[in-house]
């Protein structure tokens, strides 16, 4: 099953990504960081890799998540240079005005109502 996936580092890949899927974050973080350290820098295997770290480390150790997502951003978080961009989008989205829907499943005022239909009622194929 796993020859089709290619060398070593495409199947451990792809096996941390089942593991994050099953919740065994611990095991998938600790695969994907090897592959992160035996990857070449700026290959799609290693942002790849590390955008799956991330995400793993997430669940069990945010603080080295953020260290490794600064590093796939390029050092953006820590030097400031991306952070306050970052923020900025941030609350942009959420200064955004956004049609909502009630509960009930009705439309808010927000947003318009269809136009009636036109045309004969229910036919089908004649």
């Amino acid at each position: 099953l796993l020859s089709g996936l290619g060398d070593g580092r495409a199947a451990r890949v792809a096996l941390a990504g089942l593991a994050i899927d099953d919740g065994r974050h611990d095991e998938a973080a600790e695969s994907l960081e090897a592959v992160v350290d035996d990857e070449e820098e700026g290959t799609e295997a290693r942002r790849t890799a590390t955008a799956m770290l991330v995400r793993a480390l997430s669940y069990t150790d945010p603080g080295r998540a953020e260290e490794y997502m600064d590093l796939l951003l390029g050092g953006q978080l820590a030097d400031g240079a991306g952070g306050g961009a970052l923020q900025s989008e941030g609350e942009r989205l959420e200064g955004m005005d956004v049609p909502r829907f009630s509960k009930s499943g009705r439309r808010s005022s927000a947003v318009a109502p269809s136009p009636p239909r036109r045309g004969g009622g229910g036919g089908g194929p004649a």
